[in-house]
């Protein structure tokens, strides 16, 4: 809310007085306002203010004010006027623009509460596809279409907010905000993954078809993110379940529109509703809604020239002509696009829905072929009992990014991995792994995988202490502009037939300030779920195997916080028995909650800015810290300091034992990428940015070589020549200690043989 009211009436901005609130949406408000020079009545949509330091978005702002005034179309609203003025440290932006005052598509149909009559729904998505497709003819994607954005006046359609909404990406009115581009209601499946495309705005224009048709929406839920969700991987009922009335044809053309894949929704939004008016109406009889070359968007045609009204439409003008005036919709984005004109082809209702690769979240083997075999029994194997240079055995290559996280489930069976390309895969190595061979095998197809909604990044997988559940989070993407994900954690019940993403999002309304979680850890008795935010906190929820309700149940503050420098909880771990949280932050400290009374004690850790410093000259620092618990010695801590590893003992309060690499293919660059113990808490191994090896410390090897300081070097290390072409981001010890699983930037996971014993 920008204030009260009575706050800003009469106010002027520049010769606009502002006269009476309309309504309030995600980007600000509309006022009714007086253009004193002109002496007409206008509509001034404030936009919510940002620091007037921010020039990226006020450069934004003066770009898609021209860019949306310079689109003339009679169903677009245009833009009179544009300015901003000051507010104490904020920048208030604004629009002028034509007062409509005939209300919105929306007020409409929930005043109807029922289909609209066909001839008018068509008018009405005539008059928005001409507007769309002209748009997108000037390379404008509007990336917002829905009814409360189509104002309307005297049977004439007006899309509002056309070229706006680019401001939404902006760093500066993401975080100042929180607003985000697009209503998950209306949302193609494409977008809601951060990569909008013209044919988004074509299957938002058939879910406004849908709704104006049957009276419903496709896709309802009870958080946008489970809605988003819907639309990315549900299969849309048939309309005709809520409106018999309609043919099968006219069924099969709006669920073309709803197509999971953009290559097989009409090539144009004027050619989806030829196809819906063609079935209709024989074609001498499509009522068709010419322009007016004499109206203005100031004062639209009076009459409009169609066929004689149709049972209903007395009505529905009667109900049109008494609405009171709507607040103009908001948001909407600019794109660089292109756009193609086609013919409809008929396709079924099956292969409409499940053609394209995001339509569905189970792929390639699925979870049938999981679903016996679930093991809730641990291997008892603990080693490596004669440890080795790592073997490659299997070679998994299923994913098309890089892969961020690996880890092995607790019983040691099945291996999860996640990566940039937005998927999660499960594979099952070990009946490969008992096969004898002398070379690596390669493997493309895991046994079950499923389409996030965003990159997995670093930290955000990982498993049930029982091994039967997956747990992240689906953080958003840079190119993502809405935070229809906030205060969520995903998990899915790997071996349930047909498992699919299930969601626990908060919607209390308590923990509005948090936008993003992150390094999901499952309790060790798996009743609880502990994330880290974006407000360096630790929020703690419900398991799904319990039936407790849902959203965030506590949260720790960290008392570790600065306001002239920026503290960031990378990566948080329970301790074996549970009692205690711990969690690594980008300052050097180590942080422990006691879980009973909250309170949290602080470890300094090796200070290591002379290495920041030195990294930082030649490539940029990332912030990749690893944190696990010893699985021998409850009370050892393995944490990296950005260039080394340290051991660090929790009772004693100090560290026991430092390691490091001599490694001169990094040249003195040392960033820890990731560490991990072995199963029997002998040995730690360890990755580095900048290289493909894996490197293993012995810990119980006296004898092991050490640097001038102290620091214990490795005992071994693999993979130069033999393993990932790239830098390897993730390791993974499994629970027997035979194995090693590595994830790399090179798209590919592998499975090293460590034990010979």
């Amino acid at each position: 809310m920008l204030a009260q009211q009575t706050q800003w009436q009469d106010h002027m901005l520049g010769r606009y007085r502002l006269q009476r609130l309309l309504g309030r949406g995600g980007m600000g408000e509309v006022w009714l306002a007086e253009d004193t020079d002109l002496q007409r009545q206008v509509a001034v949509k404030l936009l919510s203010p940002v620091f007037r330091s921010q020039q990226t978005y006020f450069q934004a702002f003066n770009r898609e004010a021209r860019l949306v005034a310079s689109l003339e179309h009679p169903h677009i609203l245009s833009v009179h006027d544009f300015g901003e003025f000051a507010l104490a440290d904020d920048v208030i932006t604004y629009l002028i623009m034509p007062l409509i005052s005939g209300g919105s598509l929306e007020t409409l149909l929930r005043e109807q509460g029922q289909p609209l009559p066909r001839s008018i729904a068509l008018r009405y998505l005539r008059q928005a596809a001409e507007a769309i497709d002209f748009a997108h003819s000037k390379r404008i994607l509007h990336r917002d279409i829905k009814p409360a954005n189509m104002l309307l006046q005297d049977h004439w359609l007006f899309i509002s907010d056309f070229g706006i909404a680019t401001l939404l990406t902006t760093q500066a009115f993401r975080s100042q905000t929180k607003a985000g581009s697009g209503t998950p209601l209306y949302m193609a499946p494409e977008q809601s993954l951060g990569k909008a495309l013209p044919a988004s705005d074509r299957y938002s224009l058939a879910v406004v078809a849908y709704k104006l048709l049957t009276g419903h929406v496709p896709f309802e839920g009870d958080s946008p993110f489970a809605v988003a969700l819907k639309h990315i991987q549900d299969v849309p009922p048939s309309p005709r379940q809520f409106n018999p009335g309609l043919s099968q044809d006219i069924e099969h053309v709006l669920l073309r529109g709803l197509a999971k894949d953009p290559d097989q929704r009409p090539a144009s939004c004027v050619a989806f509703v030829d196809e819906l008016e063609r079935l209709h109406h024989p074609p001498h009889l499509v009522p068709r809604v010419e322009n007016d070359p004499a109206s203005t968007l100031i004062k639209p045609m009076a009459e409009l020239r169609s066929s004689p009204p149709q049972a209903g439409e007395a009505a529905h003008r009667d109900r049109l002509r008494s609405q009171n005036a709507n607040s103009i919709g908001d948001q909407a984005a600019q794109e660089q696009l292109a756009t193609t004109a086609g013919a409809l082809r008929p396709l079924s209702r099956r292969s409409l829905l499940l053609g394209g690769a995001a339509t569905t979240i189970l792929l390639a083997g699925g979870s049938y072929a999981l679903a016996n075999a679930y093991q809730p029994e641990a291997t008892p194997h603990r080693g490596p009992q004669r440890l080795i240079p790592g073997i490659p055995r299997l070679k998994f290559t299923g994913h098309a990014d890089s892969v961020n996280n690996v880890c092995w489930n607790p019983q040691g069976r099945f291996l999860a991995s996640g990566s940039l390309d937005t998927r999660i895969m499960v594979w099952d190595p070990t009946p490969l792994l008992q096969a004898p061979t002398k070379t690596t095998q390669s493997v493309t197809q895991p046994a079950a995988q499923w389409k996030l909604f965003a990159e997995n990044y670093r930290h955000d997988l990982g498993w049930s202490p029982d091994g039967r559940f997956l747990v992240t989070v689906p953080r958003e993407s840079e190119a993502s502009v809405t935070y229809t994900f906030a205060r969520t954690v995903a998990t899915i019940d790997v071996f349930a037939p047909r498992a699919r993403i299930a969601l626990n999002s908060d919607r209390s309304g308590n923990y509005d300030t948090i936008n993003e979680v992150s390094s999901p850890a499952w309790s060790p008795d798996g009743k609880s779920i502990a994330t880290v935010t974006d407000q360096n906190q630790i929020a703690f929820w419900n398991a799904p195997s319990t039936t407790k309700g849902q959203g965030i149940i506590k949260l720790f503050n960290n008392s570790v916080t600065s306001a002239k420098d920026y503290y960031e909880i990378s990566v948080i771990r329970w301790s074996l028995n549970g009692s205690l949280l711990l969690g690594l932050d980008n300052k050097f400290h180590l942080l422990a909650w006691d879980l009973q009374t909250g309170k949290q004690q602080v470890f300094p850790l090796p200070d290591r800015s002379a290495a920041l410093e030195v990294w930082a000259q030649t490539r940029q620092t990332l912030n990749m810290r690893s944190l696990a618990t010893s699985p021998a010695q409850p009370n050892q801590i393995l944490v990296d300091a950005f260039d080394v590893a340290a051991i660090f003992d929790l009772q004693q309060h100090k560290i026991v034992t430092l390691l490091t690499v001599a490694d001169p293919i990094l040249k003195g660059l040392l960033q820890v990428s990731k560490l991990t113990w072995s199963s029997n808490g002998r040995y730690v191994a360890g990755c580095y940015l900048g290289s493909n090896q894996i490197y293993i410390w012995d810990l119980a090897n006296s004898r092991s070589h050490r640097t001038s300081n102290g620091f214990k070097l490795p005992d071994l290390s693999f993979g130069k020549n033999n393993g990932h072409s790239s830098d390897i981001f993730d390791l993974s010890w499994s629970p027997d200690g035979r194995f090693l699983a590595s994830a790399s930037a090179d798209h590919s996971v592998i499975i090293w043989q460590v034990d010979a014993g």
